[in-house]
């Protein structure tokens, strides 16, 4: 189960660029980008940061 349910590299590095994408933004003065195709905005970056933080703790780092 725990194979199965783990997250991957490549999600945690999606997630992880778009984060970096979104602050980079927000550095700039804008509140949303298009990140491979997709709107984001503040919001999305947020869901991605707590979803990091518990892909994290699944994965045994910190």
């Amino acid at each position: 189960m725990n194979e199965v349910f783990t997250p991957g590299d490549d999600e945690v590095a999606y997630y992880e660029a778009m984060v970096a994408a979104m602050d980079e933004a927000v550095a700039e003065g804008r509140g949303a980008v298009r990140f491979r195709g997709q709107h984001i905005d503040l919001a999305h970056a947020d869901k991605a940061r707590d979803w990091l933080a518990r892909a994290r703790l699944v994965r045994g780092e910190r």
